[in-house]
């Protein structure tokens, strides 16, 4: 690993997965600013139509303090009519006596005419500057009023300046649209995000393992490494995968290394054998130096009995190194199963969809307001949006979930290296441990082997407190005692091969281990 990289745990990785994925929502938020907005336009439009009213009417009582009578005024209409062009947001202009004449109007065919709704009513004779809503031929309009007052302060007439509820719809529309547009880009870029981490962080270094673990099954070749750089916890698992290969590798030469010794002890055994038929004949002629010569030879075999045995003991780590390599292979399937549904599942995302939506909407870019508002296709939108939101949270969901089981099955591997890693350790060093934890991990060790001769293992807990031992002469012992049982009952032609495990405690203050089988 070099030096500095940043180290991202699997969990990390998740996250940045669902942040990706979140960011859909956050597009969602979007709609959000359209209310906002209407809002603010309004009070907008509000504020502008009051400054428009008091011009007008600061005008107009400029004139009524030369004591002109406002009904003897003519032409103020004209003014009214200069506000609506001058200001196109502005629906109308009118200056209304008290009982509700109109006295100037902006729209000639309004003049002269009296106002008789209830609100309208009550707002001009208002002192004070107000704005409402009110409803003229089925259409919204805010009005703003301000007083006027003639040369004696007297409130004589209101200043009326209106604008349609239609223009804030209609902006409002237009930056909703937007919104949509900007929502539908992110959530194609957080979708790509997230598949592109998928692949460069998970399915990518899985499918280099499942592809190294394939080839040690199939042609044995137990020096082949994995070459995957993450610094999480599927790093972690190629790092510990390639220091087993490294130690199986190393078993393998050694087993085979004391193959050739054992060989080589043979012949020099039948060597031993044919000078002894010799010596047996030279007896007579050697019976004074017969004592020392046994003597020397019986030592020898025993020195060659104990290599004999330390090469037995290698052989079988190698073969717990096998089982433990067939265990971990059968969970990395699992790994492989779970990698191709993910890449499966990414593969088949339904993307076409937000495709053709984005290029819909670029397509009708210059008239989306009304499209989006007044489209039936358009209008339909807001509840596609929503679906697709939920849908690639659902497949959120389903592709965390695949991932959490990926990490089960790292652990798992994980676990099963750490049993053999323990059991390769020296002893001589006592500590504190129940028996019950020995016998679980001897059981672990041997587990692969039992299963594949078909043989049911049954323990019988002790439940005793934990004592000083040396844990590894012991799990050693437990490990042999198994096997050989094993081997015991696959010896024998029937259904029943059972192994039974159980701690005996005589009266005497000791504990007896029993391994007993119903072999031969």
């Amino acid at each position: 690993m070099g030096k500095g990289e940043v180290r991202l745990r699997l969990r990390t990785k998740i996250l940045l997965i669902s942040i990706a994925t979140l960011l859909l929502a956050v597009g969602a938020t979007a709609f959000t600013s359209g209310t906002m907005f209407k809002k603010r336009y309004r009070e907008a439009l509000e504020t502008n139509a009051l400054a428009i009213g008091q011009h007008l009417a600061s005008q107009l009582e400029k004139i009524l303090k030369l004591r002109i009578p406002l009904e003897d005024l003519i032409g103020f209409e004209e003014q009214c009519r200069d506000i609506v062009t001058k200001y196109p947001r502005t629906e109308y202009a009118a200056v209304v006596r008290l009982d509700g004449k109109m006295l100037f109007h902006s729209d000639p065919a309004h003049q002269g005419l009296t106002v008789s709704a209830p609100d309208v009513l009550r707002a001009i004779e208002s002192p004070g500057e107000s704005v409402f809503a009110t409803t003229v031929g089925g259409d919204l309009d805010y009005v703003a009023t301000i007083p006027v007052l003639d040369s004696q302060r007297k409130h004589v007439a209101s200043v009326m300046v209106a604008f349609s509820a239609h223009i804030i719809s209609r902006e409002t529309s237009k930056i909703l649209a937007y919104s949509i547009l900007a929502a539908g880009i992110s959530a194609l870029l957080a979708l790509a995000l997230t598949v592109f981490a998928l692949s460069l962080w998970v399915t990518n270094p899985l499918t280099k393992l499942t592809a190294v673990i394939q080839d040690i099954r199939e042609q044995g070749a137990v020096t082949a490494k994995v070459e995957v750089r993450s610094r999480d916890e599927i790093g972690d698992l190629a790092d510990s995968f390639n220091k087993m290969t490294d130690r199986l590798s190393a078993v393998e030469s050694e087993r085979e290394k004391l193959l050739r010794d054992i060989t080589e002890k043979n012949r020099e055994l039948f060597l031993e054998i044919e000078e002894r038929k010799q010596a047996q004949k030279e007896l007579a002629h050697h019976r004074d130096h017969l004592e020392d010569l046994v003597r020397e030879r019986t030592k020898e075999l025993e020195e060659t009995q104990r290599e004999l045995l330390d090469a037995a003991r290698q052989a079988g780590m190698a073969e717990i190194a096998t089982d433990v390599l067939h265990n971990v292979g059968n969970v990395l399937n699992s790994v492989g199963v779970t990698a191709a549904f993910l890449r499966e599942k990414i593969r088949r995302l339904r993307l076409d969809g937000l495709s053709r939506l984005v290029n819909l909407l670029e397509s009708r870019k210059d008239d989306l307001g009304t499209f989006v508002t007044q489209n039936e296709q358009g209008k339909r939108l807001p509840a596609f949006l929503s679906g697709l939101s939920e849908y690639l949270e659902d497949e959120r969901r389903e592709i965390a979930t695949q991932v959490d089981q990926l990490t089960d099955h790292v652990g798992h591997i994980s676990e099963i290296v750490s049993v053999q890693q323990s059991y390769s350790r020296a002893g001589g060093v006592t500590e504190r441990v129940t028996l019950d934890e020995i016998i679980d991990s001897a059981v672990k060790i041997n587990q692969s082997g039992l299963l594949r001769h078909r043989v049911r293992l049954t323990v019988e807990p002790s439940g005793l407190a934990p004592a000083l031992l040396d844990r590894q002469k012991t799990l050693q012992i437990l490990v042999n005692l198994i096997g050989n049982a094993k081997y015991a009952v696959s010896a024998v032609d029937r259904d029943d091969k059972e192994v039974l495990v159980r701690i005996l405690k005589p009266d005497n203050g000791h504990v007896r281990i029993e391994v007993s089988d119903n072999g031969v």
